[in-house]
């Protein structure tokens, strides 16, 4: 297996960035006034997003947590082997699945267990940025663009 695993983060931050566009032009050419901006329709577009941040989040860690799970049964299987055997700790939030073995010291120095580590970040991240551009969004468009 070579190191070419790429998550699809770059669509999702394209689509990301063209529904905040959208947004702003929309705002900026359109509504044109604070009184005719829809919190309802606003909140209403917030639905389907977060709805295909959750989607596309669940179907990247998917990728990765079987890529991991092919690439380490395949040249670590003893390491495969003591995970699974090892007793799962339903309490424990932190636990990841097969992702926790990006935990191990010996397997992150692998360029490949490092390149899918880095792209689980990134779903991570992209996760946050939605999170925190929405809230962003909203006060940009009302305080800043509607209310001038």
């Amino acid at each position: 297996m070579e190191n070419s695993f790429k998550s699809h983060i770059k669509i999702y931050w394209s689509a990301l960035m063209a529904l905040i566009a959208t947004v702003i032009i929309i705002s900026f050419f359109l509504i044109k006034d604070f009184k005719n901006f829809s919190f309802e329709f606003y909140f209403l577009m917030m639905i389907p997003l977060w709805i295909g941040v959750l989607s596309a989040n669940g179907y990247e860690t998917l990728r990765i947590k079987q890529t991991v799970r092919e690439y380490v049964t395949l040249h670590y299987p003893k390491k495969m082997l003591d995970f699974d055997e090892k007793p799962v700790d339903l309490l424990n939030s932190d636990t990841e699945d097969v992702l926790d073995l990006f935990q191990d010291q010996e397997l992150i120095l692998d360029p490949i267990i490092l390149n899918l580590s880095k792209e689980a970040r990134k779903i991570t991240v992209f996760m946050y940025g939605v999170f925190f551009s929405m809230p962003i969004l909203l006060i940009t468009t009302v305080f800043f663009i509607l209310k001038r």
